[in-house]
């Protein structure tokens, strides 16, 4: 989740409390089975390290393998941009892929 813009005069004051106008914006998580199929990203930066919500921590240039699913997130809004996105050298179909062992649900 993220600002997305905030107001910077206040639309009302009340015993001196000031109300602005604030939008945000959230992204949905991952959710569903991991699946290998050999795949990487390599965090761009600025930071010297991120971890994201499942505890993965990605080391500004430094490759992680990484499952499909997250592989198809990290080139997605809002993370587009910051990795770079590494294919194997052999390609593994989806049918081919063995199933990961985290199982990230929308309740957490």
């Amino acid at each position: 989740m993220r600002i997305a813009s905030r107001q910077a005069e206040p639309w009302r004051t009340v015993e001196g409390i000031e109300f602005r106008s604030v939008t945000g914006m959230a992204y949905k998580g991952k959710q569903g089975p991991c699946r290998e199929r050999n795949q990487a990203a390599i965090y761009r930066g600025p930071f010297k390290c991120v971890e994201d919500d499942d505890h993965h921590v990605y080391h500004r240039g430094e490759r992680m393998a990484v499952c499909d699913k997250t592989f198809h997130l990290l080139q997605k809004e809002p993370y587009g941009g910051q990795f770079e996105m590494v294919d194997p050298l052999e390609a593994v179909s989806p049918e081919q892929a063995t199933q990961g062992e985290f199982v990230v649900s929308d309740e957490t």
